[in-house]
């Protein structure tokens, strides 16, 4: 028997499926990285804090130096000056979702350090 023309059928019917999943990997591997660059950021800008102890202005710009489109940037300090909280938020627009729909994702990250 002569089954080309049933697998063809198939694979047409199944591509947009495989479509769909391939996009959503690539964009949630897109979304995980720009949230590890984003912590990698708050961490850099948290032991600058603990080392230099510079005013909030200064620590604002090592994190825009990093990341220009950081739209949050919140820095508390402990008492005793030995532990430092960063957050950072931004928006993200995602790669794929951008072409079906204008969609952008709030990437927000909160990273602590003591001395």
């Amino acid at each position: 028997m002569n089954n080309k023309g049933q697998t063809l059928v198939i694979f047409v019917m199944l591509l947009p499926f495989l479509c769909v999943i391939m996009g959503y990997v690539v964009e949630k591997c897109y979304l995980l990285y720009q949230e590890r660059s984003l912590k990698n950021t708050a961490s850099i800008v948290c032991r600058y804090a603990l080392d230099t102890h510079k005013d909030l202005d200064s620590l604002q710009q090592l994190a825009l130096e990093n990341d220009r489109n950081i739209q949050e940037f919140q820095v508390v300090f402990s008492d005793d000056q030995k532990e430092v909280e960063i957050l950072l938020m931004k928006e993200q627009s995602g790669i794929v979702s951008e072409w079906i729909r204008k969609k952008t994702y709030e990437i927000k990250v909160k990273v602590s350090c003591m001395e």
